[in-house]
């Protein structure tokens, strides 16, 4: 009934049977009459003689076979996806390392518009911290004036899934800057809409030599104007 392997495991819960020392319960291997190797779960009694003896044990049986397979196929499965998730975690941890090294601001939001990211670019340009920024409405970091026109923008970003826009935004000192926006939907694996995650460019350099190019091509034209006018 036993296989070779398992003789030295039982030795112990048999004596301690004789002994009336324990060995009530144990799970062993054993091979059935078609010589397949089963694994069974026992129920042991040892009956007693009037003297006290041991003359012999009773015995409970239950085939646990299929159940311990399961639990191992189980195990394997959920040691499967522990490493997957593990990995998963490892590259988002990496994306988020990556995005934090990246000089500008990147805000990720729900459908709702709660800031649910928020990298180290958004705290140097912006002056929040992430313990701030988390949880709030994205309307914070945007002035009245665009306050208004912001569920337009949202609107239009959730019908066309990326939209581009220059806005002014606004930082915890209260100062404001021109940005060039990036927006885009994100999706989750079923490719449903779970939020919005948008690039802020500070563009106030740009457009100080905008206006400043600006500035001088009407110096020129007012220029031109004057020496046209003398030259009558």
């Amino acid at each position: 009934m036993l296989p070779e392997g398992e003789k030295p495991a039982i030795k112990p819960v048999w004596d301690d049977l004789m002994m009336q020392n324990g060995g009530s319960h144990s799970i062993n291997k054993n091979i059935n009459k078609e010589g397949r190797i089963l694994i069974c779960e026992w129920h042991n009694t040892p009956l007693i003689n009037d003297n006290g003896d041991v003359i012999g044990v009773a015995s409970l049986v239950s085939d646990i076979t299929e159940q311990v397979n399961a639990q191992k196929e189980l195990t394997r499965h959920r040691d499967h996806l522990e490493e997957l998730v593990n990995q998963r975690s490892t590259e988002i941890l990496n994306q988020a390392r990556i995005i934090d090294q990246v000089h500008d601001s990147v805000v990720a939001t729900d459908m709702q518009g709660n800031v649910t990211y928020w990298n180290l670019g958004a705290t140097r340009r912006l002056g929040y911290t992430p313990k701030e920024a988390l949880g709030q409405f994205i309307g914070f970091i945007h002035n009245k004036t665009d306050l208004v026109v912001l569920p337009q923008i949202i609107g239009k970003l959730k019908a066309a899934g990326q939209l581009e826009k220059e806005l002014q935004i606004l930082c915890k000192d209260g100062s404001q800057f021109s940005a060039h926006l990036s927006l885009s939907m994100r999706y989750d694996s079923d490719g449903q809409p779970s939020g919005m995650v948008g690039i802020i460019i500070d563009i106030s350099e740009r457009k100080r030599a905008e206006a400043e190019l600006e500035r001088q091509r009407l110096a020129l034209k007012n220029t031109n104007h004057e020496l046209e006018a003398c030259s009558y």
